[in-house]
């Protein structure tokens, strides 16, 4: 049990800086992303989901307002995938959560780039 117990602790030892370090970057990435995705739905053009400076200045004259929006979204994400690990009819209501999820988060993010200024 002791040698389970201390290979089980140098695994998680060995582990837990790439997993919070691809954590931090999870949320880097998903706090810029919906804004990206915003700009390519309206101008039709992919190149504009990778003008960083303009994506970082549309998201600062917004920030309170897309912060929130974010932050909420990761709490409802949270509990869905609570609401997912209930056996059987878990997943199945999930399911059908997170497209709802996923609409409002879409017509919320797509308010606050019309609200955005570049």
């Amino acid at each position: 049990m002791g040698r389970f117990m201390g290979s089980l602790f140098a695994l998680f030892t060995a582990f837990l800086p790439p997993i919070g370090i691809a954590s931090v970057f999870a949320i880097i990435i998903g706090f810029i992303l919906p804004m990206a995705i915003a700009m390519y739905v309206s101008s039709k053009n992919i190149g504009d989901a990778f003008k960083f400076s303009e994506i970082i200045n549309r998201i600062k004259s917004v920030f309170g307002e897309y912060a929130i929006a974010y932050i909420f979204m990761l709490i409802l994400g949270i509990i869905v995938s609570a609401i997912a690990v209930i056996p059987f009819i878990g997943w199945i209501i999930a399911l059908f959560i997170t497209f709802y999820i996923g609409v409002v988060a879409s017509n919320l993010f797509g308010k606050l780039y019309v609200k955005s200024k570049a």
